[in-house]
């Protein structure tokens, strides 16, 4: 292909045009964001640089093309949320600061290049995106991947209307426990498993993308440096900077993934369910689906490690019990295939990618109904057991993991600007004096009541009701609450919020939640700020400010860049709301180009 024309956007060939008539793509588009290559940059002599695909906290991924084979490719670029940074216009990254954090980048890249190597092993895997290659330039590290056609399963899930059959999930979920095994096999950990990282092709094959084994690496490396856990997808273990994981936490987001999958509605958070387990089980919520199989998912989805699955597998066989146990009912001089057998047949061509999972199957594990009877006997003991096994956790010491409540009491915080993660000292956005709450279009940030620190530093244990001593220990995970109604879930040194966890208050008419780091009852670290009004931030965090990179989101405007005492300050580029992007440097919320 000429590579004159080529367009940038898709990678596909758009002639002398300056428009792409595929993809809508304009020659020379700036970059959304100063930390982004250029599109058109070249990379080791033989990869031509794209669009954006998508920005984690550890990676950027792009759209892009090789000169060698004639084909599009997905490259990923090693650039760590928080701690690397680059010029408008320049290839080269660099470490945020020097000293510590230079030493936490090149450990982190180094951890991504093992990792790229492992996973390259596993090229002629089904279930696993290819890796092509992985090279060092521009100071940092790229992996190149086969680039898939298809969508997410957030997307198709998006598609079918919220949720899909138990059957259809099955069929989705299946390879993706396969590929999982064979990672867990070199020793592996994905991490990051949700609807988001996997991935349906056009040609029907089920692939695992984006690992997070090297990024957890690099928090364990750095308690400086945190890793924004997904919501609901992931276990208690991960929102503890040294909560011990192993293949159960990748069976904990898989069946979080499932259930997401079959119920529609995302589990609820781990931690929020460490005092009180609320979690509806699918069938209560009208899903069909064999009753051994939903035990075996609700055991997977077991708050505290060691009451799941401990494997990949024993998860796989736990779900195919009910199967297996009907396939056992069929007569063995009957030359029919049962229907239980059919499941596993579609299973098996899905799992190799000679089949594309259905689109509207219908659950097919129905019980024999000369069988209906024993099985209902078997279901009620089964649950009978359950139930007591969660009886007696409930009441023993040893599964309650240390988990304690504390009743943290002290001066209610007051909401005020020395207490919002983004300040502006009365300052409003179009540099004017403003008295109001409301932060107004502009160039500068505004005083925002959306936006609150609902815990202050000055809190003190409460004394114990009927004078008996009630203590908190120095090291454990729990909740804090305030007499403000803020509430805080997560761990605990000393008495105070220290670590992982999230917290959520109102103040007036707006709620808002905060997840991420805390150091003695601030935000500190990598976390994300939202607000029921509409407002988000997402980066940095120093007692409480936001500090280092981020990116703030108003709904008239969005900036990405670089934030330091809760103030826009350093390079960062501002995109508004009626197409505006400005792109410079700031000082104290200010743009002065």
């Amino acid at each position: 292909m000429d590579l004159r024309k080529l367009c940038l956007g898709c990678m596909r060939e758009k002639g002398e045009r300056n428009v792409c008539p595929n993809c809508a793509w304009q020659d020379g588009a700036v970059p959304e964001s100063p930390l982004y290559l250029t599109p058109g940059t070249v990379l080791d002599e033989r990869y031509i640089v794209g669009r954006v695909l998508g920005h984690g906290g550890f990676a950027i991924t792009y759209l892009g093309w090789d000169n060698d084979l004639n084909t599009r490719v997905a490259i990923k670029e090693y650039m760590p949320f928080g701690i690397a940074t680059r010029s408008t216009g320049e290839a080269n990254v660099s470490a945020v600061r020097t000293g510590e954090t230079q030493e936490h980048f090149h450990f982190g890249l180094e951890k991504f290049l093992e990792e790229a190597k492992t996973l390259a092993r596993f090229d002629e895997h089904p279930g696993i995106v290819s890796v092509r290659d992985v090279f060092k330039a521009n100071q940092t590290a790229y992996l190149v991947m086969q680039y898939l056609e298809g969508a997410t399963l957030k997307e198709y899930l998006t598609q079918q209307g919220g949720k899909i059959s138990y059957q259809n999930a099955l069929e989705i979920i299946m390879p993706v426990l396969d590929a999982i095994r064979e990672v867990h096999s070199m020793g592996i950990l994905h991490r990051d498993i949700s609807p988001d990282n996997i991935f349906i092709t056009k040609s029907g094959q089920v692939k695992l993308l984006d690992f997070g084994a090297a990024r957890y690496a690099l928090v364990e490396h750095s308690r400086s440096f945190s890793v924004i856990v997904k919501a609901g997808y992931a276990p208690e273990e991960q929102y503890r900077s040294r909560g011990k994981q192993g293949e159960y936490t990748d069976v904990y987001a898989v069946a979080a993934t499932l259930y997401r999958a079959i119920t529609g509605q995302v589990p609820v958070e781990a931690l929020d369910r460490t005092a009180e387990d609320i979690l509806e089980a699918p069938g209560q919520m009208g899903v069909e689906m064999p009753p051994l199989a939903e035990t075996a998912l609700m055991k997977a989805l077991s708050v505290y490690s060691a009451d799941r699955h401990q494997s990949i597998k024993e998860f796989q066989d736990a779900l195919l019990n009910d199967r297996e146990v009907q396939k056992s009912t069929t007569p063995p001089d009957d030359r029919v295939a049962s229907p239980a057998a059919k499941p596993q047949e579609r299973i098996n061509r899905v799992r190799n990618g000679k089949e594309k999972p259905s689109l509207n199957i219908r659950n097919r594990f129905k019980t024999p109904k000369k069988w209906a009877v024993l099985m209902a006997v078997l279901v009620l003991i089964l649950v009978g057991w359950v139930a007591h096994t969660k009886m007696g956790s409930k009441a023993s010491p040893s599964k309650s993991n240390g988990i304690q409540v504390a009743q943290i009491i002290g001066s209610s915080p007051t909401i005020t600007d020395s207490n919002t993660p983004v300040q502006a000292s009365n300052q409003s956005q179009n540099g004017q004096n403003s008295t109001t709450g409301a932060p107004s279009p502009g160039d500068t940030q505004g005083k925002n009541e959306d936006i609150a620190n609902p815990i202050d530093g000055n809190a003190t244990t409460a004394p114990a009701k009927d004078n008996k001593e009630e203590t908190t220990p120095s090291n454990t995970t729990g909740t804090l609450t305030l007499p403000n109604g803020s509430k805080y879930v997560g761990e605990i040194r000393d008495g105070q919020a220290n670590g992982q966890g999230s917290c959520t208050g109102s103040s007036g008419s707006i709620t808002y939640k905060y997840v991420g780091n805390f150091k003695s009852n601030k935000y500190n670290g990598q976390g994300t700020f939202t607000g029921s009004s509409g407002y988000k931030y997402s980066g940095g965090w120093k007692d409480g400010l936001s500090e280092g990179y981020g990116i703030e989101e108003f709904s008239w405007e969005k900036y990405e860049g670089e934030f330091r005492g809760g103030l826009r300050n350093g390079q960062g580029t501002l995109y508004k709301s009626d197409g505006t992007v400005k792109t410079g440097q700031w000082k104290d919320g200010t743009y002065i180009g």
